[in-house]
């Protein structure tokens, strides 16, 4: 199985459970909150680091936007939209187009 394959599968493991509506609410923030830190961090060293940054993980660009933007997608689809999920929706677009103007 690809890198690409056995990541995907992975982060899909993770991502319905955020479909599901009786989490609770505050586990879902503590979760999103979670998820903007990381996004804001992979931001300012992406714009320190370039293309290096990728190495610290175990799958690539690619893969890491897939799985952030996933989330966006799975919890806009579940829940109404709230202040931490557009905060996630702004650093995961803002991540795309520094990878973008990269190219």
């Amino acid at each position: 199985m690809s890198t690409l394959a056995s990541s995907r599968i992975t982060g899909l493991s993770l991502v319905p459970r955020l479909q599901l509506p009786a989490i609770p609410p505050d586990e879902l923030r503590v979760s999103l909150a979670d998820k903007v830190d990381n996004a804001r961090a992979i931001a300012a060293d992406y714009r320190l680091l370039g293309e290096a940054l990728w190495s610290r993980f175990s799958v690539g660009s690619r893969d890491q936007l897939w799985y952030y933007r996933s989330i966006v997608e799975v919890i806009g689809t579940a829940r109404p939209p709230g202040r931490l999920l557009g905060l996630l929706d702004a650093q995961v677009t803002e991540i795309e187009a520094l990878l973008a103007s990269a190219r």
